[in-house]
């Protein structure tokens, strides 16, 4: 692999990872929503990460990893989402932040400060928006039954298993949810949905509106 790996990089393989973890086709222009940034500024940093050999296209133009790529990949992600967990259940960091905290920070956490935050967490296997840290228990499990909040059916009742962390979703959103305790492990009872897509949920008697954007990225199991 030649080149630097730099943080902008980084973000990108993390993003894959979490798109191909939950069998979404990952494109340019997936990648640019999750960003929200322009497609030629995505294809930039992709068509750069296909030079460093971290990514193929596929015949329909979707991304895939190499091998290489794949690996780092996966180093970020274990890296992303233990630190997350860390900052929420050692620090004390509001669940709405900890995304946009470790992004600032991830870069200045050394591999020695990294895996004494490992050892104080004394075993975890999901960040905390419900994504799994790969080579846990919880990364092994199949994820087919999942399906975002937008395409759930009224009357049925499921449970949150994790939400995307793209960057369409910003602080007030996040905080939104954690105000309604909409976070992984949460069951709810689905009581409408609109055409559109904006769903409305019962959470412990109360009633919440989720708009199509925010129900898209909440995705859930059957309870």
């Amino acid at each position: 692999m030649s080149g630097e790996v730099t943080t902008t990089i980084e973000s990108y393989l993390e993003a894959v990872f979490e798109l191909q973890e939950i069998g979404e086709r990952v494109t340019q222009a997936r990648l640019a929503r999750w960003f929200g940034v322009s497609p030629p500024a995505t294809s930039e940093v992709v068509h750069r990460m296909e030079r460093m050999g971290l990514i193929s296209f596929a015949d329909d133009r979707s991304i895939r990893f190499t091998e290489d790529g794949h690996t780092r990949a996966a180093e970020e992600a274990i890296r992303h989402r233990t630190i997350e967990r860390y900052l929420v259940d050692v620090l004390g960091v509001p669940w709405h932040l900890s995304d946009e905290e470790v992004r600032h920070m991830e870069p200045g956490v050394s591999d020695v400060v990294f895996e004494k935050m490992r050892a104080a967490l004394g075993g975890v296997d999901r960040c905390p928006h419900g994504n799994p840290i790969p080579g846990t228990a919880a990364a092994a499990m199949p994820i087919d039954d999942l399906t975002p909040l937008e395409d759930c059916q009224p009357g049925s009742r499921v449970k949150i298993d994790r939400i995307l962390e793209d960057l369409e979703l910003n602080r007030e959103t996040l905080l939104y949810l954690e105000e309604h305790k909409l976070l992984p492990g949460a069951e709810l009872d689905v009581a409408d949905r609109d055409p559109e897509g904006a769903v409305t949920v019962l959470r412990n008697g109360e009633s919440v509106a989720v708009g199509r954007t925010l129900a898209s990225h909440v995705l859930c199991v059957p309870a």
